[in-house]
């Protein structure tokens, strides 16, 4: 969507599941979400003139069928399923949020075309402390919360950690602080 002013989000969500919606302006700078347990989800923000868009993601894998009402000063809103010049045309990673970060902390990426995705945590010395995810995913934006445990599930240690992205034969990594 491509607006200015206020924008109003609102998720009516059609089951106990828990599903929350993140809004981000075009440089994939979440802006604003409806991430509590409440049915409706909803959020506001005062948007300059950009570009924005709108997804909804089910915490922990939850499913449920739901309504997405999104209004303001609109000028043209982008349907789910259509291609759009709103998300970016690359792999992308953006940087943890929050950063540092006690006890857990949200890694967004977008993939630009479905296949193979692998995330993957390091410490310094190169060794892997956790797999955030491993498999076949879609195209689209995704959130992945780390709670600084390792596979094992032992809390990691205070320090630099390095989240790595694989999507086919692209590698993008960036370093975040896990402060105790």
């Amino acid at each position: 969507m491509s607006t200015a002013g206020n924008i109003n989000v609102t998720l009516n969500i059609g089951s106990s599941a828990d599903l929350d919606f993140f809004l981000y302006n075009s440089s994939l700078t979440e802006v604003a979400r409806g991430y509590t347990v409440n049915n409706p989800e909803v959020a506001n923000y005062n948007a300059s003139t950009g570009r924005y868009y709108v997804m909804v993601n089910g915490y922990s894998g939850a499913t449920s069928a739901y309504t997405l009402t999104v209004n303001g000063g609109l000028a043209q809103i982008a349907r789910g399923g259509e291609k759009t010049d709103l998300l970016p045309d690359k792999l992308t990673l953006k940087q943890n949020f929050p950063n540092p970060f006690n006890p857990t902390t949200t890694i967004s990426y977008f993939l630009p075309e479905e296949g193979l995705t692998v995330l993957k945590i390091y410490n310094v010395m190169g060794q892997e402390v956790r797999t955030l995810y491993n498999g076949h995913r879609k195209a689209g934006l995704y959130h992945e919360v780390w709670d600084g445990r390792s596979n094992s599930g032992a809390v990691v240690s205070s320090g630099i950690y390095i989240y790595r992205l694989q999507a086919g034969a692209t590698i993008l990594s960036r370093k975040m602080l896990f402060q105790k």
